[in-house]
């Protein structure tokens, strides 16, 4: 089942792991899923050109994107998370470029998973 789309913004980094750069956090009242097990199935990503940039969920890396400027992805391996969890993009260019990125990720839940049906 669908849980819509979900949008960020890049702005300054204040998590202390990507200082002078672009930062995007989709934290729990971002992502705003009510159910205990969900997961991103597609992300969309625009940024400055040349950039990379590094996603994590809380503290741990989960993908780097060699192509941060225009790029997309499907769910082949689809992002697991659970309430309470953050998702991070830190981006490789800094702030002074003024080139904001964003990211979109769509998000999605299995209602097969008992914890899940519960919530209905």
């Amino acid at each position: 089942m669908t849980l819509g789309s979900v949008v960020g913004q890049g702005a300054p980094d204040v998590t202390g792991l990507n200082t002078g750069n672009w930062t995007i956090t989709f934290d729990s009242q971002a992502l705003g899923a009510k159910v205990p097990y969900f997961e991103v199935y597609k992300m969309v990503v625009a940024g400055a050109t040349g950039t990379t940039a590094v996603i994590r969920i809380d503290n741990r890396d989960w993908d780097v994107i060699q192509r941060a400027d225009v790029n997309s992805w499907e769910a082949g391996s689809p992002m697991p998370l659970v309430p309470g969890q953050t998702v991070y993009f830190f981006w490789s260019d800094p702030i002074t470029d003024l080139e904001a990125p964003e990211v979109t990720m769509w998000l999605r839940y299995d209602l097969e998973i008992p914890a899940n049906q519960a919530v209905g």
